[in-house]
Order: C-alpha cells, then structure tokens, then sequence
C-alpha cells in the first residue's frame, strides 16, 4: 500500500512534467519509483508528450533494471542534474527521449565482480550498446577491465549516453 501512496505523491509532482529518483534507487525508494514510473506510463504519460526524469542518483541495486524497463516501456526523456553513478547510468541510458545533463555531471559504469561468468558481462554491454553510441565491444572491455569507469560530460555526449549538455 506504501508503494501507491509515494507513487501519487510523486505523480503528482510529475504533472508538472518531472519525477525526481532517489538517491540511491534501493528497496523502498526503488519500490516507490518504479511505481511512480508505472502509474505514470499508464495514467498520464499517454494524454500528454514526454515526462521527464531528473536524475541524481548514485546508488542502487537490482531494484533499477525493473525501474529501466518500466521507463522503457515509455518515452521519458532524462535530465542529469548532478550524479548518474551507477544505477544512475542504467536509468539515463532507458530513457528513450531527450538526454541532457549539466556540465559538471558525473557519470559511472561499473566494471563486474570478476567471480561472473561472460554472458552477464555480454548481455549488460549489449543492452549499453543499444542505448548508446559505443558498440559491445566498448561496454564489454570495460566491464571486464576491473576497474570502475568514471566520466564526465563531455565523454557522456561523445558516447551517446546523453544528447547534450545544458545549463541547468
């Protein structure tokens, strides 16, 4: 029942045409936007253009791949208003309208444990590459270098990962 009562209190933000994330996109803060996004597909998106999602977001769990298929399921654009770490990136990267994000954004894409097999480094760098302008190869190196890759704006466009650059 919590999930629907933060998920009206954030549509109701977004009639405004915004929804922020969380912080970190984790358990009950993950719970409550993927059922704002979900209401908002369903009930308001559809009668009017693209909502957008302002992102500043540098944590998450498993929790943003469900939120990055029901975004997907839309046409959100996104706006990075400071941090795309991590879970951050995922949701940037679902979102199928206009990218944009502020010149000093900061963006990370996490390299795998190790102890994972290829094909989860093969899917995760196959799903960037479809949503990017980098190939496979480019998300799958760095998902087995070891080594976390932190970016900033400039690479972001460069990479496809967001459209351009905007005062905020």
């Amino acid at each position: 029942m919590w999930e629907h009562a933060a998920a009206l209190a954030w549509w109701a933000r977004a009639q405004a045409g915004d929804i922020w994330t969380p912080y970190c996109v984790d358990r009950d803060a993950g719970n409550a936007l993927l059922w704002a996004v979900r209401y908002c597909n369903d009930k308001y998106w559809p009668e009017m253009d693209n909502g957008t999602l302002r992102i500043d977001t540098c944590d998450g769990g498993s929790m943003v791949w469900a939120v990055a298929a029901e975004v997907e399921r839309g046409v959100w654009n996104c706006h990075v208003d400071r941090h795309a770490l991590s879970a951050g990136l995922i949701l940037v990267c679902a979102c199928k309208g206009r990218r944009t994000c502020v010149p000093h954004a900061k963006f990370l894409f996490h390299s795998l444990d190790q102890r994972f097999c290829d094909s989860e480094d093969t899917r995760r760098a196959k799903w960037f590459a479809d949503r990017t302008a980098q190939p496979t190869a480019f998300w799958f190196e760095h998902a087995q270098s070891g080594e976390d890759l932190a970016f900033g704006a400039e690479e972001a466009v460069k990479w496809g990962v967001v459209h351009e650059v905007v005062d905020a």
